[in-house]
């Protein structure tokens, strides 16, 4: 599924809108989050999802411990984020 890119909601260029300020500064390594991130324009989606465990912040960015591995997020591309609770445990498998 596509969206106008000309929806009321959203800014006109949902690349450069500011960042909702404050949500991922209070974070410190170690926290599972999930961080909603702005794709750049022309994507076929707006925004994208990303969770892992924070490993660094700085003022630009702030990178993120994933299962797929090290992903950096420019803190200019942020819509907005929330702390998550830690990965359940893996199940064992079953025998069978």
């Amino acid at each position: 599924m596509t969206f106008p890119t000309d929806h009321p909601s959203e800014p006109d260029d949902v690349t450069t809108a500011p960042p909702e300020r404050g949500v991922w500064e209070g974070w410190e390594p170690g926290v599972r989050v999930m961080v909603r991130t702005r794709l750049p324009a022309g994507s076929t989606h707006l925004y994208t999802d990303v969770l892992g465990t924070v490993t660094a912040r700085t003022a630009d960015a702030l990178t993120l411990e994933t299962r797929s591995g090290t992903v950096e997020v420019p803190v200019g591309t942020i819509a907005t984020g929330k702390v998550v609770p830690p990965a359940p445990a893996r199940r064992r498998p079953r025998d069978g």
